[in-house]
Order: structure tokens, then C-alpha cells, then sequence
């Protein structure tokens, strides 16, 4: 299977299902850790500050200003003050101690950009963000103490990464888990699609393998075959049924009908020659009707589809222009081809002649003398063969040409046009079981046939 027609799959869109829950679930755990986090560094470094002041401050009280300048230096001399700010200024704001420049006597909680007294920075900017403490000591000196908040923000970067890190095997596993899950339960649906275009193509004895696991495919798979038998057992009948009906009745239709030939040649009255040949006409119409009715049904089964085989179109469509040129003649009409040469098609040869045969005897028999039918064949954009059999006649209705392919539908209500209303639905029968798209347009005037092969 290609990966584009994978990525159509509900394989595929099962496994980028798993993907985005469990990376909502990864988002929401990493945005509660992060935040946890973050409140916890927080309050682990207002505690430090609010502690370190407190001993601070007592040590001021029990020994003295000269024992506080002292404990400050130590401090923020000492190796750990590479992410701490200690300062000691006087009331008028001259520094006492302390490892950076004097800044305003605020108290409580503050962040406040500084920088070492060892920094010199050509701008003169501080380049640390520090979250201090202050206070102003009962004897007038101001006392502050800063933590550096790049180790909050590293630890935030450290979770980051850790959860990026997570995100990334979580989708990965999520993916090659829906995606493990996904190919197993797309193996057993392409099981259940092959057999169905195998019944499709005329083997209505293809049935769909079982796992042993009766599990819900299991029981499905179980189930279409049982649907499956089923029909099958309905489609013999019908064929058996067919096969009575043509052997039941089309038989003494047709002793009938030699019966008439006999009284006809027997017959000398003229008036009464004219009613056994009219009698005879009739019974042709029946014979006719009939057959039409047994060959669609044979071509409905699909069975025909075993045997196709790829075959000159153009040859057939210049086939179908020549014979019926003649034809259009004789009823005062033209008829016009356009073929592309060389366009093959993969099909039954006889059943697509017929069906353009009926196409163009249906435009023949609806238009009036005087007129156009065209019969043409061209590759499509995208490579295949499209037909089209048009005419400048009365055309059928808009809201009349899905109702035409009909069995016995006829736009004349009163039926008086020969024919048995069979033509179109044994065009539609051949097109389906080719999977030829038909489709019915406006020729202004008159009906044009699109034939997508």
C-alpha cells in the first residue's frame, strides 16, 4: 500500500488519534509539573531569603555592627556568591559591605537588576536579575539579600527539555503503537476487500478468511459469509429460474411463431396475410423483449468479468461508425465520427459494442430525419478513454435521465416509438459491470452521452 492511500486510512488516522491524546496528556502533566515547579523553586528561594535575613539580623543584635559588616564580606566573598548578593549601606545610602553597588532601601520582596562589584561593564548596565530581600536594621543601616534568578530560570529550562525530550518519545511511541494497532486491523479490512472484489468480479464462491479469534471482525467476517451464502444460494435459483423461463416459455413462442410462418404462406387473402405478419411482428417484439431481459440478468450476475481482456476501443467505436453510417442514411440522417486511434480497454469487446450500439440506435430512433449524430472517442486528462455518442434532437428532460436507464422506462407515455424501454438498461447494466461511468448532458440542442471508461 502506497503511503498516500495510507494516510486515507482509519489505521492512519487511528494512530494520529493515540498521538494527540497522549500528547495532551504529556502537555497537561509537563504544564502541572512546570507550574509545581516553578511555585516550588520560588518559595524554596523566598525561604532562603527570609532565613539568611533572620540570622543576619540576629547577629547584628546579639554582636554588633562591626560583627554584621564582617559575616556580609565573608558572604559575598565566599564561593557559593557567584548567585547571591549580600549588601550593607548606611542611612545615607554609602556602602558598608557586601559584594555589589548600593541600590534604594526597599523592604520586603523585590527583583533588582546588579551586577559583582568585580564587573565592569562598558555600558554600565547591570546584566543579573536578582530577587532580594531588605530591611532596615534598628540602628539605621539597610541590609539587603539577593538570590540570582537565572537558577530558577535553568531550572525551568532543565524541565523544559525534559519534557520535550518526553514529548518526543511519547508521540513516537504513541504513533508506532496506532500505527502497530492500526496495520493489524487494516490487514483483516484489505482480507474483507479483496474477497469482495474477487465475489465482484464473478467468483460468488470467495468467502472471507477467518482469524479464530471471534472478535468483532471475527463475527462480522462470519456474518458477511453467511450473507454471502445466502445470496449466492438466491443468485442460482434466479439463474436456474431463467433457465426454466427460456426453456418454458421462449420455446413455444417460438413454435408459435413457425406456426404463423406456416398459416402465412397458406393464407391467400391479403387482409388476412397482413394480420398474421402483424401477429408475427408482435411475437418478435415479445422474443426480443425477452432476450434483452435473459442477457441483462446474465450480465448483472457478473459473471462476464472473468473473462476480460484488453482490447482496441478506437477499433470498436470505428466498428460501430461504420456500420451504423449506412443506417443513417436510410433515415435521412448523418452520422459523424471523431476517433482518437490506438485507445485499448481492459473489458468484454462484445457487451461494449452492444452498448454503443445502443447508444447510438436510441439517438437514431429519437431524432428526427435531418439530423446530427456523433460518435466520438478521445483520451481524458488524466489518460483514459472517453466516449461520447450525441445528437441535435429532442433530448431527454433534466429531471427524466436518471429515470431512463430504468427497465421499461419510456419518456413516451402512450409508447407509441418502437422499442421495449430495455435499450438504456442494458447500456447501464454493461457500464457497471465495467465500471463505466455514463453520465447525461445537455447537447443544446439534443442528448450527449459521456462515457468514462
Amino acid at each position: 500500500m502506497t503511503l498516500p492511500r495510507f494516510t486515507r486510512t482509519a489505521a492512519f488516522r487511528l494512530a494520529l488519534l493515540y498521538a494527540a491524546i497522549f500528547s495532551v496528556s504529556t502537555i497537561a502533566l509537563f504544564a502541572f509539573t512546570y507550574w509545581r515547579v516553578q511555585a516550588f523553586g520560588a518559595e524554596q528561594m523566598r525561604s532562603s531569603l527570609a532565613t539568611e535575613m533572620a540570622a543576619l539580623a540576629e547577629e547584628h543584635r546579639r554582636a554588633g555592627l562591626d560583627r554584621l559588616r564582617q559575616e556580609v564580606d565573608a558572604r559575598g566573598n565566599a564561593a557559593e556568591s557567584r548567585s547571591s548578593y549580600y549588601l550593607l549601606q548606611g542611612a545615607d545610602g554609602s556602602r558598608i559591605a557586601g559584594n555589589t553597588q548600593p541600590g534604594p532601601a526597599l523592604e520586603g520582596l523585590y527583583e533588582r537588576k546588579v551586577a559583582p562589584l568585580h564587573r565592569r561593564e562598558a555600558s554600565g548596565e547591570p546584566q543579573e536579575l536578582a530577587l532580594f530581600r531588605g530591611a532596615v536594621l534598628p540602628t539605621g543601616e539597610y541590609l539587603a539579600i539577593g538570590r540570582v534568578l537565572t537558577d530558577l530560570q535553568d531550572l525551568d529550562t532543565l524541565v523544559l527539555r525534559a519534557f520535550l525530550g518526553s514529548l518526543a518519545v511519547t508521540v513516537v511511541l504513541a504513533l508506532a503503537g496506532g500505527l502497530l494497532l492500526g496495520a493489524g486491523f487494516l490487514r483483516r479490512i484489505e482480507a474483507i476487500n479483496r474477497t469482495a472484489r474477487t465475489i465482484v468480479s464473478g467468483r460468488l464462491s470467495e468467502r472471507i478468511p477467518l482469524q479464530g479469534s471471534d472478535d468483532e471482525l471475527d463475527q462480522l467476517s462470519g456474518n458477511l459469509n453467511v450473507m454471502l451464502d445466502r445470496i449466492q444460494d438466491l443468485m442460482e435459483s434466479m439463474r436456474q429460474v431463467s433457465n426454466d423461463v427460456a426453456h418454458d416459455l421462449r420455446t413455444p413462442l417460438a413454435h408459435l411463431r413457425r406456426r404463423l410462418e406456416r398459416l402465412n404462406r397458406m393464407v391467400k387473402d391479403p387482409a388476412h396475410q397482413d394480420e398474421v405478419e402483424a401477429a408475427l411482428a408482435d411475437i418478435d417484439n415479445i422474443l426480443g423483449t425477452f432476450q434483452a431481459l435473459l442477457r441483462i440478468a446474465q450480465i448483472e450476475t457478473g459473471s462476464r468479468r472473468a473473462g476480460f481482456r484488453t482490447f482496441d476501443l478506437s477499433a470498436v467505436f470505428e466498428t460501430i461508425g461504420d456500420a451504423y453510417g449506412p443506417v443513417a442514411e436510410d433515415r435521412s440522417q448523418r452520422l459523424v465520427t471523431r476517433i482518437a486511434p490506438r485507445l485499448s480497454y481492459a473489458g468484454d469487446r462484445e457487451l461494449t459494442t452492444q452498448m454503443l450500439a445502443n447508444l447510438v440506435e436510441n439517438a437514431m430512433r429519437h431524432a428526427p430525419p435531418g439530423s446530427t449524430i456523433g460518435v466520438e472517442l478521445s483520451p481524458g486528462a488524466d489518460g483514459r478513454p472517453v466516449g461520447v455518442i450525441f445528437d441535435d434532437g429532442p433530448g431527454i428532460p433534466a429531471d427524466e435521465r436518471d429515470k431512463v436507464f430504468r427497465r421499461f422506462y419510456r419518456l413516451e407515455r402512450n409508447r407509441t416509438t418502437p422499442g421495449s424501454g430495455l435499450g438504456l438498461s442494458l447500456v447501464a447494466a454493461v457500464a457497471e459491470l465495467h465500471g463505466i461511468r455514463v453520465t447525461l448532458e445537455d447537447n443544446r440542442p439534443g442528448l450527449r452521452v459521456m462515457l468514462r471508461f
